[in-house]
């Protein structure tokens, strides 16, 4: 009788842990979570596989216990990037656009008021010369202009022009539009969850990319 009060304890300890976690959890994603607390990731598909063979045969494995983790955290986001532009590449091309890095940048340039083109190109993580390509033609369709800096004559500063707002409205809802769901079949706390770890991510490598390349390169 006594172990049923301990397990009623621990059942209760776990609700609590689960709680704390998922305030909005019901009894379904508790037992999901219970099933696979301990349970290590995963993977379904040859090259997951594949990355932990390798990393399997490396000497560092020891002195890095999340080696493998790593190599399939940074495949499936590349990955997950790729299914975006594919998915994105013919209703973009359809509304005039070559890529979803004109995007960005016209969209940056219209969030960033009187940005530069090597702040544009540090702020995009795209190289110089590219974002100056990208630049050129989303000038020649007239979607953004170069004025001259009012506090020096001898640079210029990037502005998106009315017909550019006009295409960014036009873009987001073809963006909107875009089958599939970039967020498959997650469910929405699913994908608040993922929401926040890649946040948490984007400003670890915003502090690292910023100090250790941005920084660099002005001294």
């Amino acid at each position: 009788m006594d172990d049923c009060y301990d397990d009623i304890i621990l059942l209760i300890q776990k609700w609590k842990a689960f709680r704390a976690l998922e305030k909005d959890g019901d009894i379904t994603s508790f037992a999901n979570w219970v099933v696979n607390e301990n349970t290590p990731a995963f993977y379904d598909s040859d090259q997951e596989d594949f990355i932990l063979e390798q990393v399997d045969k490396m000497e560092e494995k020891d002195a890095i216990p999340d080696l493998a983790n790593r190599g399939v955290i940074g495949h499936l986001l590349a990955r997950m990037n790729l299914f975006v532009k594919h998915y994105a590449k013919q209703p973009f091309s359809e509304i005039g656009f070559k890529s979803l890095e004109e995007f960005r940048l016209l969209q940056m340039i219209d969030r960033v008021e009187n940005i530069n083109k090597s702040e544009l190109s540090n702020e995009s993580l795209m190289e110089f010369s590219t974002v100056v390509d990208i630049l050129k033609r989303l000038m020649d369709k007239g979607l953004v202009v170069q004025v001259k800096n009012p506090h020096d004559q001898r640079a210029s500063l990037l502005k998106i022009t009315e017909e550019g707002k006009s295409q960014l409205g036009t873009i987001y809802k073809t963006l909107a539009e875009i089958k599939p769901n970039v967020a498959g079949d997650l469910s929405l706390k699913e994908q608040e969850t993922l929401i926040h770890l890649l946040l948490k991510l984007n400003r670890f490598h915003t502090h690292y990319f910023t100090e250790n390349f941005i920084n660099k390169k002005k001294k």
